[in-house]
């Protein structure tokens, strides 16, 4: 159901909005990646679409943390889902809502870096 009303926004998603999708930052994805955490419904295609936003971003970088340079690689611990690395990456936001007009990406690795950092 998530995935059907994620693809529906996508489509009713105008272009201007759609340009955000590789530049978006941390107060773009706050709110729908809090909802994503929660596994609340969606209330419009905007943020149904930065639920998806949110939850491919962290689905994706925690796939390839260990690929990153030493400054920002991290280490997942076994076990670890898209909706718990989600709530760190919120947490991160939380606790630093002076950067929230920064790279939504950056600052999601940063907060995975910080959270899982690899041991040597």
């Amino acid at each position: 159901m998530r995935l059907a009303l994620a693809i529906a926004a996508v489509l009713t998603v105008s272009g201007p909005q759609m340009a955000l999708a590789s530049g978006e930052t941390g107060n773009d994805v706050l709110e729908s990646c809090r909802i994503f955490a929660t596994e609340k419904a969606a209330t419009s295609p905007r943020e149904a679409y930065f639920m998806g936003v949110c939850s491919g971003r962290t689905g994706a970088l925690i796939s390839v943390g260990l690929l990153l340079d030493s400054t920002r690689r991290f280490c997942l611990p076994v076990g670890v889902t898209d909706r718990q690395s989600t709530k760190v990456f919120i947490s991160f936001l939380d606790a630093h809502p002076q950067r929230l007009h920064e790279l939504a990406t950056s600052l999601a690795v940063e907060a995975f870096h910080a959270a899982w950092p690899c041991k040597p």
